[in-house]
């Protein structure tokens, strides 16, 4: 659970309320908030995504709690410019990989952020 407020350009408070998430399965979570100006509850389920409450998406800051949140890698690198690849942590010697059109043996070296 996590408690949010939102602030104008001059620091007064406009909105504040509560988010929820909770995860079931892979495929299968319960997400809600609950604020002033939105009421709403998401359910995943294998068959669909459900809504029961307000039918309009969270608002940009509220999008941004919950991301920066559950998934603050995502949420810092995307604000860097940078994207996070998986990549196999071993450097793998002798692997042929074709570069430019012709077929070379190199050492392979990550260019992205090891996730």
């Amino acid at each position: 659970m996590i408690a949010y407020d939102q602030f104008d350009e001059d620091g007064d408070n406009t909105h504040g309320g509560i988010f929820e998430e909770f995860w079931c399965e892979a495929n299968e979570c319960i997400r809600g908030y609950k604020s002033d100006d939105l009421n709403q509850i998401d359910y995943a389920t294998p068959n669909g995504l459900f809504r029961k409450g307000g039918q309009r998406w969270p608002n940009p800051a509220q999008l941004q709690g919950r991301t920066s949140v559950v998934a603050p890698l995502d949420y810092a690198l995307a604000v860097a410019g940078m994207r996070g690849e998986k990549v196999d942590p071993y450097i793998r010697l002798g692997r042929s990989l074709v570069c430019g059109g012709r077929r070379k043996s190199c050492i392979e070296r990550p260019h992205a952020v090891l996730l």
